[in-house]
């Protein structure tokens, strides 16, 4: 019996208008090997997991379905998925996202089948809104990096990783990956926290073509419109900085640089909901390093200037519209 060298995880919850999409982009992978499919339905209350037997039911040899009786939230739901797989490589697709390339899961083996050296490959992906928008991810590039440099990268987010696109392998989570600090602490999503610490022990490889689509809806954890779930993702993310500064040795600019993201963040939302308490408090841990910093800096830390902002906004936003003209010819 042909034993499967990809796992493909796929956590979902109520994602019934989209997990059909999901699953059938997987079966129409192309590969000259065998991959399979385990599928973690978190107990959702509509009708996902209905739709997940009726395609394990069609597809035994290659979907394997996780029905949680109770409700485990994403983190653990990741854990049983990362437990249930055995394979080789790990790949990730969420109920509610999916993928457009029919090679995907094989550009990424051959490469890694080719280099040991490198343990995970990730693609190009862009973003679907729900009124229909694409918008292509603009920070990315290829990339043998790895250690501290790559490290500071994703973590200042100038390095950008879709889950959707990865491929990994399993021997680089299972050796190096602290999984049960996510669980513990509660964490709201394990991306970032994944792609840090794999940083530190392999090479990274960077496909510059789009394989998915990543839906933003409303309800997304990285749709971050929502000032109280936003403020519970500013929470994790500071507890997580303080774990790698003890595991790593972060050097206080590197240090700088992480705190001006996350504080840069938390002073655009708390702008965006009139929150000028919250606002303030992180406008005192931006460093004056860029023109960016300075315009986060000065506006949040001053009352007279908050009228700047919507300004400011329109100013990334057309710098951000020009990048994607850049990519788009």
């Amino acid at each position: 019996m042909c034993i499967p060298l990809v796992s493909v995880i796929m956590p979902t919850y109520n994602h019934e208008k989209y997990i059909a999409q999901a699953i059938e982009s997987v079966l129409l992978q192309e590969c000259d090997f065998k991959y399979q499919l385990i599928i973690g339905e978190d107990r959702s209350i509509d009708n996902t997991r209905a739709i997940c037997q009726e395609f394990a039911i069609k597809h035994p040899g290659q979907i394997v379905l996780l029905p949680a009786t109770t409700n485990l939230g994403l983190v653990l739901n990741y854990k049983q998925l990362f437990v249930a797989s055995s394979t080789k490589y790990v790949a990730i697709l969420e109920g509610d996202d999916y993928w457009i390339d029919k090679d995907k899961l094989q550009m990424q083996v051959n490469i890694m089948e080719k280099d040991s050296s490198i343990g995970l490959v990730h693609t190009r992906s862009s973003s679907l809104y729900e009124d229909g928008d694409i918008k292509l991810n603009t920070h990315l590039r290829n990339s043998s990096k790895m250690g501290i440099d790559l490290f500071e990268e994703i973590i200042c987010a100038k390095y950008t990783i879709s889950p959707l696109t990865v491929c990994f392998r399993k021997t680089i989570f299972t050796q190096f990956v602290n999984y049960e600090f996510c669980i513990s602490n509660k964490l709201k999503t394990i991306d970032i926290f994944l792609w840090l610490e794999m940083s530190m022990h392999t090479k990274f490889f960077f496909i510059n073509k789009v394989t998915g689509h990543y839906r933003i809806l409303s309800s997304s954890i990285s749709n971050n419109n929502n000032y109280e779930k936003f403020k519970g993702w500013h929470e994790k993310a500071i507890l997580t900085l303080d774990y790698y500064k003890l595991k790593y040795p972060i050097s206080k600019t590197i240090e700088k640089k992480i705190y001006n993201v996350i504080s840069s963040e938390a002073v655009k939302m708390g702008l965006d909901n009139h929150e000028y308490n919250f606002v303030k408090t992180n406008a005192k841990n931006i460093a004056v390093v860029d023109i960016k910093s300075f315009f986060n800096f000065f506006i949040g830390r001053f009352s007279f200037l908050h009228f700047l902002y919507p300004t400011y906004l329109k100013i990334l936003k057309l710098s951000s519209t020009f990048k994607q003209l850049v990519i788009n010819n």
